[in-house]
C-alpha cells in the first residue's frame, strides 16, 4: 500500500467514524426520543456507584436491565463523566474494540490468504456494515465483545489457552452467550483453559462486582 493511498484510507475511516459518532450523539443526547442502549447501561452504572439497585434500573425505549453485575460495575467508569462526555467515551472504545479485532484477524488469517487477507478482512466489514452501525447506533457493547472474543481465538491459536479461557470468562461476564466459546476448550480437554476459565469467571463475576457495589449487590 502507497503512502498515498493509506493516507486517503485513514481519511476516510476518520470521515466515517466521525459522521457516524454525530448521530450516535444526537440519538442519545441531542433527540427528544434518546434511543440508545448505553443510557440503560450508563443508569445501571450509576445505580452500581451510589448503591442502588442496578436490576431496578429502566430507560424508556432501551428497557430494564438485564447484563450480569459486572456489566454494570464496569460502567462505573463512565458515570465520572456527563452523558454526552459518556456516549463519546463509549464510542470510542466501540471502535477501538472493531479496529483491533481487525488488525487481529488480518493476523489471524494471514497464512491462509496472504497478501489479500487485509481486503478480505474488509470485505466482510462493508458486508455487515448495517448491523456494525445499527450496534454503534444504538450504544451496545456487542463490538467490545466481538473484540474480546477474537482475542480469545487469537490466543487459542498462539497456544495460550490459559488466557483463552480469561478472554472468554471476561466476554461471559458482560453478558453470557460467549460463555458457549468454552466448549471447545471442554471438547479437548483443555486443562489449563478450564481451570484459568473458572478462576477468572469467579474474579470477574463475584468478586469485582462485589469490590465495586459490595456483598449485597455483588
Amino acid at each position: 500500500m502507497s503512502q498515498l493511498t493509506r493516507f486517503i484510507s485513514i481519511g476516510l475511516l476518520g470521515l466515517v467514524i466521525g459522521t457516524i459518532g454525530i448521530t450516535v450523539y444526537h440519538r442519545a443526547v441531542v433527540s427528544e426520543h434518546r434511543r440508545s442502549d448505553f443510557l440503560m447501561l450508563y443508569a445501571a452504572g450509576t445505580a452500581a456507584r451510589t448503591g442502588g439497585d442496578i436490576y431496578e434500573v429502566f430507560v424508556p425505549r432501551a428497557g430494564p436491565y438485564y447484563y450480569p453485575p459486572t456489566t454494570a460495575a464496569a460502567m462505573t467508569v463512565f458515570t465520572f463523566l456527563p452523558v454526552g462526555g459518556a456516549v463519546l467515551a463509549w464510542y470510542a472504545l466501540s471502535w477501538a474494540a472493531l479496529l483491533w479485532a481487525g488488525f487481529r484477524l488480518v493476523r489471524l488469517c494471514d497464512g491462509l490468504a496472504g497478501r489479500a487477507v487485509g481486503v478480505l478482512v474488509v470485505a466482510a466489514f462493508a458486508v455487515n456494515f448495517g448491523p456494525v452501525v445499527d450496534g454503534l447506533h444504538r450504544g451496545q457493547m456487542s463490538a467490545v465483545l466481538f473484540a474480546l472474543m477474537v482475542e480469545a481465538f487469537w490466543s487459542y491459536r498462539r497456544g495460550r489457552s490459559g488466557w483463552c479461557g480469561v478472554w472468554i470468562a471476561l466476554a461471559a461476564s458482560l453478558k453470557v452467550y460467549p460463555a458457549l466459546m468454552v466448549l471447545p476448550l471442554l471438547v479437548r480437554r483443555d486443562g489449563r483453559g478450564l481451570i484459568c476459565f473458572g478462576v477468572a469467571v469467579a474474579a470477574f463475576f463475584v468478586m469485582f462486582p462485589m469490590a465495586v457495589m459490595g456483598p449485597v449487590q455483588g
